[in-house]
């Protein structure tokens, strides 16, 4: 008897070391899941010519030059469980800022949850672009960069209407798909949305960047407000510097009922969420639309603000917008400057 309690305690310390081992190499070498696999990185390659081929078609002059394509696939990670959409879209982030120091604020942008928002399309590949080509200095954060939350809404989308779509592969709402991760079992989501998670679950981000359109304004979700509201603020004022509308601060009503598990917006998680204890806070960048209305005959003005270039040749004004908008765009990662 007492041989085989020996056997099987030398055989769960085993177990155990082999889970803890591992579980440790996952959370502090993150890096290690970098592409290392040809097929992930040439899918991420193919979807960047992919996203370029939807800008031509709506008669953009947008590219990933090569030097960019190669900045992004070399810095691109990607998290084990969760590497593709539905539709085998890859799922992928960059890390940008100071990751040396410990005490700066960790800071997540999300982009491209809704891909027929085509200023905010524009602006979060452009802003990338500019980060890597003039080497501007994130050092007063560690940034987690999701370029493109929802790439088969964008490219899939289009094949099928001949315009990006709101929903992803699976006809989903991304921002109708957060969940109550406190009383909720993880996994229950779209791939996307479990990957958004799982990096909040690993980097414990507090300040959320969530680039939208076309409500014109700076949005703030939080569960402690006075702490996120003078970065929220700033931001909106950085808005007033150049000849564009300028989007003030407003406190829009966050989508998803507390009461309810499920159904909720990313503001929704953000604003009920602590993570290590923290509270987040969350800036819904919210582009503006063009500023004349649609003709008779024309689409609602909801969609015609939004679906920049899908009625109009008008794509220019996403290109106004994030210059106007870029100093403010480049704050919003850097809270504690």
């Amino acid at each position: 008897m007492n041989k085989l309690k020996s056997l099987l305690l030398a055989s769960l310390f085993f177990s155990f070391s082999v889970y803890l081992s591992s579980t440790t190499l996952f959370a502090q070498d993150l890096d290690s899941q970098n592409l290392n696999g040809n097929s992930f990185r040439t899918s991420i390659e193919q979807s960047l010519q992919s996203v370029e081929n939807v800008f031509a078609a709506l008669q953009d002059n947008f590219t990933f030059t090569p030097e960019f394509t190669e900045e992004i696939v070399n810095g691109a990670l990607s998290l084990p469980n969760y590497q593709y959409s539905s539709q085998g879209s890859p799922l992928f982030y960059l890390k940008l800022g100071n990751w040396q120091d410990p005490e700066l604020p960790t800071v997540i942008w999300v982009g491209g949850i809704h891909p027929d928002e085509f200023a905010p399309t524009l602006a979060t590949w452009r802003l990338l672009e500019d980060i890597f080509a003039q080497q501007l200095n994130l050092n007063h954060a560690r940034i987690i960069y999701i370029p493109y939350l929802n790439l088969d809404g964008l490219i899939f989308g289009h094949q099928r209407t001949g315009y990006p779509t709101r929903n992803n592969g699976l006809g989903k709402d991304l921002n109708r798909s957060f969940y109550n991760t406190d009383r909720l079992a993880r996994g229950r989501g779209p791939a996307e949305i479990e990957f958004v998670l799982e990096l909040a679950y690993l980097y414990a981000p507090t300040h959320w960047i969530i680039p939208h359109a076309a409500l014109g304004l700076i949005d703030l979700d939080s569960g402690s407000m006075d702490e996120f509201l003078p970065w929220a603020q700033a931001v909106a004022d950085l808005t007033i510097q150049n000849h564009a509308p300028i989007l003030p601060y407003h406190d829009f009503p966050t989508y998803g009922d507390p009461r309810q598990l499920t159904g909720w917006s990313i503001g929704r998680y953000i604003t009920s969420t602590q993570l290590d204890e923290k509270f987040l806070g969350g800036i819904t960048f919210e582009f503006p639309g063009p500023v004349l209305a649609p003709a008779p005959g024309q689409p609602d003005p909801v969609s015609y603000r939004k679906h920049l270039g899908r009625y109009v040749r008008n794509t220019y004004l996403a290109h106004e917008y994030y210059e106007a908008y870029k100093d403010a765009l480049l704050y919003s990662l850097q809270p504690e400057i």
